[in-house]
């Protein structure tokens, strides 16, 4: 979906199928064997603390999960503890100017 490319060379690769890559099974296994709940994205070049959603349906609908203001309060602390270094925190769709469908993050939120 929008993005992600289909092209092996491109840095946003999303593989051929869900979990095709072995870096997206490992942390599906991680989060399944210990039950994962939460999920928070840093993301230092762009600056931004993400939580889930990032999905083009996500932002058409305004979705939330049941976790995301306890998650938001806890990124707000995160960035606090910064010192300026992160420029923004929120909910992917706000913040970026695209959608990622079938993003690990978006998994994980369920």
């Amino acid at each position: 979906g929008k993005g992600s490319s289909g092209s092996r060379k491109n840095e946003e690769y999303r593989g051929t199928h869900a979990f095709s890559e072995p870096e997206t099974r490992f942390v599906r296994d991680v989060a399944v064997r210990y039950s994962i709940d939460a999920y928070m994205s840093m993301h230092t070049g762009a600056q931004f603390i993400f939580t889930p959603f990032g999905d083009t349906k996500s932002k058409t609908l305004h979705r939330r999960h049941f976790t995301t203001e306890s998650q938001l309060q806890l990124t707000a602390q995160i960035w606090s503890a910064t010192a300026g270094f992160f420029s923004g925190l929120g909910i992917v769709y706000d913040l970026n100017d695209y959608t990622a469908d079938g993003t690990i993050a978006d998994y994980l939120a369920g």
